[in-house]
């Protein structure tokens, strides 16, 4: 079982805790190791690739480029179109190819994280969707980091194909199953001790309570088919 309780606000800053318990159990990584949207990030996505870890965690923007309402979202860089060499065109036809310089930045967990930012040669001068496409700044400047993007793509490619599409539908199957089987069968729904160590316990013994009801449920199964099989 590898189950924790964390006071972060997010998911991202866990992943590389679970990983890494994980392999103090076993003596090795996970290969395939699904996650949702929270856990994808530049920092976990260069701890998998250095532990040998499939890329196969979404990303914030992973479910969003199959939505029809957001695909209607124009001045939304994911929906715009690009040129053969990788430019974005805004909704007015423009291509956004000019070079402005790099956002640089660390993450938090100290990688180098940086934009290459592009703007259109006419600055969106006599754009009559000036207004609507963007609210700050002189004029419209987009982000390109990457690095980034092409470890996102390698997750599109992964999740992509049917045996990525497997392990999505196993991963809602049974983590999504057992969170449920917590918070409405058993009426989980709120800790009742205080304190970090005191959550964890109790939030631990309830995992361990899954865990032996799964397995007795597990044995009576087997029972059944034993009992099935004599009389036949």
């Amino acid at each position: 079982m590898n189950a924790d309780i964390f006071q972060n606000p997010g998911d991202t800053l866990t992943w590389q805790a679970f990983m890494d318990r994980y392999h103090d159990y076993t003596g090795k990584y996970p290969c395939r190791p699904v996650a949702d949207a929270g856990y994808g990030s530049l920092d976990n996505y260069l701890y998998n690739l250095k532990n040998g870890i499939e890329l196969v965690q979404k990303y914030g923007n992973f479910g969003k480029k199959k939505d029809r309402r957001f695909q209607k979202r124009i001045y939304n860089v994911l929906n715009w179109k690009q040129t053969e060499e990788g430019f974005l065109i805004c909704p007015e036809g423009r291509v956004l190819d000019q070079y402005e310089g790099d956002n640089i930045s660390r993450t938090r967990g100290g990688n180098l994280h940086i934009s290459q930012m592009y703007a259109e040669k006419g600055h969106c001068e006599g754009c009559p969707r000036r207004s609507q496409c963007f609210r700050f700044g002189k004029y419209r400047r987009v982000g390109k980091n990457v690095v980034m993007e092409e470890l996102q793509g390698k997750v599109d490619e992964n999740l992509g194909c049917e045996e990525g599409k497997g392990l999505c539908r196993q991963r809602s199957i049974q983590v999504e199953g057992a969170f449920g089987i917590l918070k409405q069968d058993r009426g989980m729904t709120r800790f009742r001790r205080r304190g970090l160590k005191g959550v964890k316990m109790e939030f631990l013994l309830n995992c361990l309570g899954l865990n032996l009801y799964k397995y007795h449920l597990f044995w009576l199964k087997q029972r059944a088919n034993n009992l099935i099989g004599k009389l036949n």
